[in-house]
């Protein structure tokens, strides 16, 4: 009898659905296709936007635990488990608890990482951002011009990854500039930094999985707090840009590497 194989892909989560299709589900679709001989399994590490979901469509998203136990549950032999994270964060930790604990109760599994984790993603990332600077700013853009990616951040010890793509950014002279919604630098240091460096005009664009609350409202919304409205009062011209990491092609290509690389 051929063993059972079943294929996990987990994600923080959005309740946008438009957002969702283009990202998310769209790096499924790409993991899924390489393993057909595999069940294909969904969950989510956001139990407040899984809540969110279940109460806005009725539609019923799992934790990654509920998932695995419902794989093993079923007599599964073999589990491949894909990260959507963008670093080895708090998210990422609770992935790698729960494969743990059922490390044990299946003949294999397997964890693929996290979009940041080796020194190669790292400069492959850069390599991306290289590319997304081209499409917003053009080919040559004018003195006192830049692209400002709003990452997530996080009080994990995996905030350093910013540091590390940012060095790599400014290696390659790329005029690009990072920061975090939650942890440093903010949106203000950024700002004081670009002042600092002459800048007149910004592109605001996410750094993010997906284009969710922090893309369409703390970086692009009206609200007094949100980074368009700060950057707007401190004298830029503000350009928004709401296409995310994973709707870009080799974000998905990458996701699915760092998996079968793991196997």
């Amino acid at each position: 009898m051929a063993n059972k194989k079943a294929l996990l892909v987990v994600s923080f989560g959005t309740s946008y659905a438009d957002t969702r299709k283009l990202t998310i589900e769209a790096c499924e679709d790409k993991i899924r296709q390489e393993f057909k001989d595999h069940d294909f399994f969904r969950a989510w590490t956001s139990r407040k936007i899984i809540k969110k979901l279940k109460e806005k469509e009725n539609t019923i998203i799992k934790f990654p635990d509920e998932v695995m136990e419902e794989i093993y549950q079923a007599g599964y032999d073999e589990v491949l488990v894909q990260s959507l994270h963008i670093i080895n964060g708090e998210e990422f930790d609770k992935i790698k608890d729960i494969c743990r604990y059922y490390k044990d109760k299946f003949d294999k599994i397997v964890l693929g990482r996290p979009l940041l984790s080796s020194p190669k993603d790292y400069d492959e990332v850069t390599d991306i951002i290289e590319k997304m600077a081209r499409e917003n700013l053009g080919d040559n853009p004018e003195d006192g011009e830049v692209l400002v990616l709003m990452g997530h951040g996080t009080e994990h010890v995996a905030h350093a990854s910013y540091a590390g793509l940012e060095y790599r950014i400014k290696v390659k002279g790329l005029p690009v500039y990072v920061g975090t919604v939650e942890g440093y630098p903010d949106v203000d240091t950024v700002i004081d930094q670009l002042k600092k460096d002459g800048i007149h005009k910004v592109h605001l664009r996410p750094f993010l999985l997906v284009a969710g609350v922090h893309a369409k409202k703390d970086m692009a919304g009206d609200s007094e707090d949100s980074w368009k409205t700060k950057f707007t009062r401190a004298g830029f011209d503000v350009v928004i840009h709401l296409e995310s990491l994973g709707q870009m092609e080799e974000v998905q290509d990458m996701f699915l590497r760092n998996l079968k690389e793991e196997i």
